[in-house]
C-alpha cells in the first residue's frame, strides 16, 4: 500500500520543482497565455464544486472592499472658477511674504504693489482667478484664513527653521478643513556653506512631509536681487504650480455662503452722538455656494470678532475685475493674456500709485516722472471748449437718473381704463430695479432684433422693408420681451396679488380684441383662472423659498425643487405647452414654423416672429437634453455589470442635466429668485447696527469675512465634541475652566465639561483631560451640523508667546441631547460601636433626612468587607446602623460609592476682538481661577484634610490571630486542605517561659558590655584605617609597577631596534663585499 506524506514538502528536489512550476504558471498568466501542463504531471481529480465556503468568504470580502472604495464626490456647489481662489501667504513676521506677493502679482498684472493691505485679486488666466490675502501670526488673523483659504502658500525662514505659528497654523487648518498646502522657504542666501544647505533642504523636506502629507511640494527661493525681488524664474515655477493645482471641495463651504471683504464704506447718517451703532457697506466677491435670502426681509449674518449682525440690503454690482471676455471660435485659443486682460483689484491697497478711500482715489506720482506747465490762458475755441468740460460738476449717470426720458413708455404700457393705474404699477417697482429691468430689456431686445432681422434676411421680400415697419416690429418685440420678463417678478412679488398683476398690465394673461384680430382666429384663446393662478403662485413661493426664511427646511435643495415643478407651472414660462406636447407634435411644429415664416415674409404679423424664436430655443434645449440622455445610455450600454456606486453616480448626473435645463429657461431675475446669487458675484452688502468700535478700530491687515448661516444655527444649545489635548500643550485642561472655541464661521467662549464613557454607557465627569487620550466635552454654544471641527484655545495671545496656544482639538459629536454626566462621589465613615456582624457608623452624613435617601445603598470598608444601610440612629445626627458580612474592626473606614449628575452651565460669549483695538485685551471674556489668583496675588486654599501627614491612629504593623480549625474538622477535611505540622527551628525551640521571661541586667554585666562595646568600636576604627592603608599601598604599588614595566618594554624596544640597525648594516657590508 503506498504511503504518502501528511504535510506537503518545503525543502529538497520536489519542492523546488513546485515552485519553479508554479512561477513558470503565474509568468504565462501576466503574459496572457494558457499553461499546457506535461503529460507526466499528476492529474487533478475533478470536482463539482471546490470549497463552497471559502468561495463565498472571498466574494463577500471582495464585495465589501469594493463597497469601501466607493466614494460619492459631494456636490460642487462653488461654481467652479467664478469666484476668485484664495491663497494666503502665511508666515511669522520677517519671512518674505509680502515680497512673495508683489512678485507674484507682477508676474501676473505687471503691475508693482505698495503695502499689501487687504485682498488683492488678479486674473491669472483666460477662466481663473486668484486673491491673495497676506497674514500674519495674530490668531483671529489666522482662524479666520484658514476657514476660506482654498491654497495656502507656507513661508519659511530657512536660516531660522520652522516655527510655532507655522505648526499652530497648520492645526487650525487640519480641523477646518485642510486647504492645498505649499512651502516655500527663503533667506537661503544667508546660508553660505554648500553641505549645510544641502542638509538643511533635506531636513525641511522631510519634516515638512511628515507635518503635511508624503510628496508636499516645497519651494526654495535662492535670494532676492537688487530690485528687493526673488528671480523671475523662481516666481514663474511657483506660479505654474498654482495654476494646475487641484482645490478640494470642503464640506462646510460647499454648504455656507460667505463674503470676503475687500472695502467697506460708513453710510451712517451724521447724527451728533458718535457712540451710536452705524450702518456699514461691505463690499466684496461670493464665495461658497449660493447665497440663498428671503427677498424684502432683513437676514442675519456672522461677522467673525464681532457677532450676528442684520444685512438689509443686498445688491450685485458690476465684476471690478472680470475675466478676459473670449469668443469661441473668434481667434482660436490663446496661451498668454492681453495686457488689457490682466486687470487686478486691490481698494484697500496701493496699486501702481493709485490708492482708493471712502471720499475719493488719490494718485501718488513722483515729482521725477511729471512736468507740469504754467497757468496760459486758452487761446483756441477748441481749447475753451475742453476746458469748459473739464468743470463739468456732475456726471452722465447723475443727469440722467435727475431728467425724465421715455422710451416707447405710452406703446408698451397703454391702457384705455385710465392713466391711474399705470402710476399704481410704477410706485410698487423700486426706481433702481425698474432701470436695471429696463436696460437688460432694452439691450434683450435689441438681440432679438438683430436675430430676427438675421432670420428675416434669408427672404427677398423683408430685405426690402420699409424703416416704419421694421420699428413696428422691434415695438411689437419690445412689447413680448417686456411682458414676458417681469412675469416671473410679478409672479413672486409679495406685495402684488394676481387681480393687481392684470390691471397692472391687461396683456399679460389675455389678449386684447385687437391681438385676437391680428393672430391667427382660429386658435382657442381661454381665459384665465385667477384662483388656479394664485395657488400656483403659492406653491411656486412654497417650492422656491430661501433656507433663511424659516419657510422650508435646510436641507431641501434647487434639485428637489425645480423637479417637482409640473406641467401647469411651467406655461408661465413659456406660451407653447408642456415638453411632452412639444415631442408629440413633432411635424406640426415645423409645419407652423413654416407657416410663420410666410407670414413674417408678408410682414403680416409680427408676434409671430416671437413665437418662432421661442420654438427654437425649446428645440434647442429638447435636443440638449436628448444629447445628455444619449450619452448617458451609452456610458450605462457599455458597462453592463455597472456598480453601484457609478449608478448612482449616472443618476445624479442626470438629475443635474435636469435642473441646468430648466433652469437656462429661465430669465436672469427669476434665476436670482430662486438659487441666489450664485458664487463670483461681486456684492455689496448693507449691515445694520454695526458697533461703532467696530470702524474705531478697524484692522485692515486681517482678512474680514461675511458668513451665511442655515436654519437654526443661530440657537443655542449644548453640543458635545470629541476632543483631545494637544500634545504640544503644557499641563492639562482642568473642568470649569473658560476656553475659546473656533466652531463655522464663530469664535466664542464657553464652559465645557469632560466626561469619557464607561463601559456600561455611563459618561463619568472628569476633573482633568486625561492624557493622549479623547474625552467627551460638554459646553453651551451654536447649533452646527455634526462633524465641523472644533479647535479651542485657552486665550487669543499675540505672536509674542513662549507657549504652545492651540489647547485642544475635535470635532462635533452630538447636538441638543439630553446630556447626563455623572460624577463619582466616596462618602467615608468610622465605626462608632462594633458588633458581630452589625455597627454603628458616624461621620458619613449630616442628618438623619440624608440617611434615609441611602437606605438599603451598599457600603464597603477598605479590608472588603460589604455592607448595607439598614436604619438611621437618634444620636449623634448623621449615625446609622449597617449590617456586614463580618465582624469589622473599630480601625476600619466605611466606604460608600454614589453617583451624582452635573449641572452644566448655560455660559456662551462671542469674542469681540474686533471691538478693541490690536495690543488690548479682549472685553466681556472670563478668566481661569489661575488667572484671578495671580491678579488679585491671592494663594491656593489649602485644606488640613487634604494635606498629607503621618498616620497614628493605626499601627503600622497588624497582627491577626493564627488561624484554628477544630480536630473534628481537621478529621473531614482532604489532604491538601489540611494544616500541616512544619517543625520549629532550634532557635525557636524555648518554653513558653523563656519567651514570657524579662532579661534583667545587673551594674556589673551593664559596664562590662559598655567595655565590650567600646573595645569593639576601636577594633572596627583601627582595622578600617588599616584597610585604607593598606589599600593606597597596593595603589602605589601597582603604579610603581606599571612604571617599571614602561621603562622595560622601552628598554626592550631600543635594544631590538639597535640590533635591527646593526643586522642591516651588516648584511649591506656583505652585499658591497661580495
Amino acid at each position: 500500500m503506498e504511503s504518502t506524506p501528511h504535510h506537503k514538502p518545503r525543502s529538497g528536489k520536489k519542492a523546488a520543482l513546485k515552485k519553479a512550476s508554479a512561477k513558470a504558471e503565474r509568468k504565462l498568466r501576466s503574459l496572457g497565455l494558457e499553461h499546457v501542463p506535461s503529460e507526466n504531471a499528476p492529474k487533478k481529480e475533478k470536482k463539482a464544486v471546490s470549497g463552497p465556503l471559502a468561495m463565498q468568504r472571498k466574494i463577500r470580502a471582495s464585495a465589501e472592499k469594493e463597497m469601501l472604495r466607493a466614494q460619492l464626490a459631494p456636490p460642487d456647489r462653488s461654481g467652479g472658477n467664478e469666484a476668485p481662489r484664495v491663497v494666503v501667504v502665511m508666515g511669522p513676521k520677517g519671512v518674505g511674504k509680502s515680497t512673495i506677493i508683489r512678485c507674484l502679482v507682477k508676474h501676473y498684472t505687471k503691475k508693482k504693489v505698495g503695502e499689501i493691505i487687504g485682498p488683492i485679486t488678479v486674473v491669472s488666466g483666460s477662466k481663473k482667478r486668484l486673491s491673495f490675502l497676506e497674514v500674519g501670526g495674530e490668531l483671529p488673523a489666522m482662524i479666520d484664513a484658514a476657514k476660506i483659504a482654498d491654497l495656502v502658500l507656507l513661508v519659511i525662514d530657512a536660516s531660522f527653521g520652522f516655527e510655532m505659528e507655522t505648526f499652530e497654523f497648520l492645526n487650525i487648518c487640519s480641523v477646518h478643513g485642510m486647504p492645498r498646502v505649499i512651502g516655500v522657504l527663503t533667506h537661503l542666501d544667508k546660508i553660505r556653506q554648500g553641505k549645510k544647505m544641502k542638509k538643511m533642504k533635506k531636513d525641511m523636506k522631510s519634516r515638512f512631509a511628515n507635518e503635511i502629507t508624503q510628496g508636499a511640494k516645497l519651494f526654495c527661493f535662492s535670494g532676492l536681487k537688487l530690485g528687493g525681488e526673488y528671480l523671475k524664474r523662481e516666481v514663474l515655477n511657483l506660479a505654474r504650480f498654482i495654476s494646475v493645482t487641484k482645490f478640494k471641495t470642503l464640506t462646510w463651504r460647499n454648504e455656507h455662503a460667505y463674503l470676503l471683504v475687500d472695502r467697506l464704506e460708513d453710510k451712517t447718517e451724521e447724527k451728533g452722538d458718535h457712540n451710536a451703532t452705524k450702518t456699514v457697506a461691505f463690499f466684496g466677491y461670493l464665495h461658497g455656494t449660493y447665497l440663498r435670502f428671503p427677498r424684502d426681509v432683513k437676514f442675519k449674518m456672522h461677522l467673525p470678532g464681532v457677532g450676528d449682525v442684520t444685512v438689509s440690503k443686498v445688491e450685485q454690482l458690476p465684476d471690478p475685475c472680470p475675466l478676459p471676455n473670449r469668443e469661441e471660435g473668434a481667434s482660436g485659443r490663446k496661451r498668454k493674456l492681453l495686457d488689457k486682460e490682466r486687470s487686478i483689484h486691490a481698494p484697500m491697497g496701493e496699486v501702481s500709485g493709485i490708492s482708493y478711500d471712502q471720499d475719493a482715489i488719490y494718485i501718488n506720482l513722483p515729482n521725477h516722472t511729471v512736468r507740469f506747465t504754467g497757468n496760459v490762458p486758452p487761446e483756441t475755441e477748441g481749447e475753451w471748449m475742453i476746458r469748459d468740460l473739464q468743470q463739468i460738476k456732475s456726471t452722465m449717470d447723475e443727469k440722467l437718473q435727475n431728467g425724465k426720458l421715455e422710451i416707447l413708455r405710452q406703446s408698451l404700457f397703454k391702457d384705455n381704463s385710465s392713466s391711474t393705474e399705470f402710476k399704481d404699477y410704477v410706485s410698487d417697482i423700486d426706481s433702481q430695479e425698474e432701470k436695471s429691468i429696463e436696460g437688460d430689456d432694452i439691450v434683450g431686445s435689441t438681440d432679438d432684433v438683430n436675430s430676427s432681422d438675421f432670420d428675416l434676411q434669408q427672404s427677398k421680400d423683408v430685405q426690402n422693408t420699409n424703416v416704419i415697419e421694421k420699428w413696428k416690429a422691434t415695438e411689437n418685440n419690445l412689447k413680448v420681451d417686456k411682458s414676458r420678463k417681469l412675469l416671473m417678478k410679478w409672479i413672486y412679488d409679495k406685495n402684488l396679488a394676481p387681480s393687481e398683476v392684470c390691471l397692472k398690465d391687461p396683456h399679460c394673461f389675455m389678449s386684447s380684441a385687437g391681438d385676437l384680430e391680428e393672430e391667427d382666429c382660429s386658435r382657442f384663446v381661454s381665459s384665465v383662472d385667477w384662483e388656479e393662478i394664485t395657488s400656483h403662485s403659492s406653491d411656486l413661493r412654497r417650492q422656491f423659498s430661501n433656507s433663511q426664511t424659516g419657510e422650508e427646511d435646510a436641507d431641501s435643495s434647487a434639485d428637489e425643487v425645480i423637479e417637482d415643478v409640473d406641467d401647469s407651472e411651467t406655461e408661465f414660462a413659456s406660451d407653447d405647452g408642456t415638453d411632452e406636447e412639444r415631442e408629440d407634435e413633432g411635424s406640426s411644429q415645423e409645419t407652423e414654423d413654416e407657416a410663420s415664416s410666410e407670414d413674417d415674409e408678408d410682414g403680416s404679423s409680427v408676434d409671430s416672429q416671437e413665437e418662432r424664436m421661442k420654438k427654437k430655443t425649446l428645440k434647442k434645449m429638447e435636443f440638449d437634453a436628448a444629447y445628455d440622455a444619449d450619452a448617458l445610455d451609452k456610458e450605462g450600454s457599455s458597462n453592463e455589470d455597472i456598480s453601484f456606486d457609478q449608478a448612482w453616480k449616472l443618476k445624479l448626473a442626470e438629475r443635474e442635466a435636469k435642473k441646468k435645463q430648466k433652469l437656462s429657461a429661465l430669465d436672469e431675475e427669476s434665476r436670482r429668485m430662486m438659487e441666489g446669487f450664485p458664487p463670483g458675484s461681486y456684492l455689496r452688502l448693507q449691515v445694520e447696527d454695526v458697533p461703532e468700535e467696530f470702524m474705531r478700530y478697524f484692522n485692515p491687515f486681517s482678512p474680514l469675512i461675511l458668513g451665511a448661516m442655515k436654519i437654526g444655527e443661530e440657537q443655542l444649545c449644548h453640543v458635545r465634541a470629541r476632543m483631545k489635548r494637544h500634545r504640544w500643550r503644557k499641563g492639562l485642561l482642568k473642568c470649569n475652566d473658560p476656553l475659546i472655541f473656533s466652531v463655522g464661521w464663530r469664535r466664542f467662549q464657553s464652559i465645557p465639561v469632560y466626561s469619557t464613557e464607561d463601559p456600561n454607557g455611563r459618561n463619568r465627569y472628569l476633573k482633568y483631560t486625561p492624557e493622549h487620550l479623547h474625552c467627551d466635552a460638554t459646553f453651551f454654544g451654536p447649533r452646527v451640523s455634526l462633524g465641523t471641527g472644533v479647535i479651542c484655545f485657552q486665550r487669543l495671545d499675540g505672536p509674542n508667546t513662549s507657549h504652545f496656544r492651540v489647547a485642544a482639538t475635535g470635532y462635533i459629536s452630538e447636538v441638543n441631547g439630553d446630556f447626563r454626566i455623572m460624577k463619582k462621589l466616596k462618602l467615608v465613615g468610622e465605626p462608632l460601636k462594633v458588633f458581630k456582624n452589625s455597627a454603628f457608623i458616624r461621620g458619613m452624613f449630616h442628618s438623619d433626612l440624608e440617611v434615609s435617601k441611602y437606605l438599603g445603598a451598599k457600603v464597603r470598608t477598605v479590608s472588603g468587607i460589604r455592607g448595607a444601610i439598614k436604619k438611621a440612629l437618634k444620636s449623634p445626627p448623621g449615625a446609622f446602623r449597617a449590617t456586614f458580612e463580618d465582624k469589622i474592626l473599630m480601625s476600619d473606614i466605611v466606604f460608600l460609592r454614589a453617583w451624582v449628575k452635573v449641572t452644566l452651565e448655560t455660559y456662551c460669549v462671542d469674542v469681540q476682538d474686533r471691538l478693541s483695538p490690536p495690543s488690548a485685551e479682549i472685553r466681556h471674556l472670563m478668566k481661569t481661577l489661575r488667572e484671578l489668583r495671580v491678579m488679585q496675588q491671592v494663594s491656593i486654599p489649602r485644606k488640613e484634610d487634604s494635606e498629607y501627614r503621618t498616620i497614628d491612629e493605626r499601627p503600622e504593623k497588624r497582627y491577626f490571630r493564627p488561624l484554628r480549625i477544630p480536630p473534628s474538622l481537621q478529621a473531614s477535611l482532604p489532604f491538601s486542605s489540611k494544616p500541616k505540622e512544619i517543625p520549629p527551628k532550634e532557635k525557636q525551640r524555648r518554653s513558653k517561659i523563656e519567651k514570657e521571661m524579662s532579661a534583667v541586667v545587673d551594674p556589673k554585666e551593664e559596664k562590662e558590655q559598655k567595655l565590650f562595646h567600646m573595645l569593639n568600636t576601636i577594633r572596627n576604627e583601627r582595622s578600617k584605617k588599616r584597610e585604607k592603608a593598606n589599600k593606597a599601598h597596593l595603589e602605589a604599588k601597582q603604579r610603581e609597577l606599571e612604571k617599571q614595566a614602561e621603562q622595560r618594554q622601552q628598554r626592550i624596544d631600543e635594544r631590538r631596534k639597535r640590533r635591527y640597525v646593526l643586522r642591516g648594516t651588516a648584511s649591506k657590508r656583505r652585499k658591497t663585499s661580495d
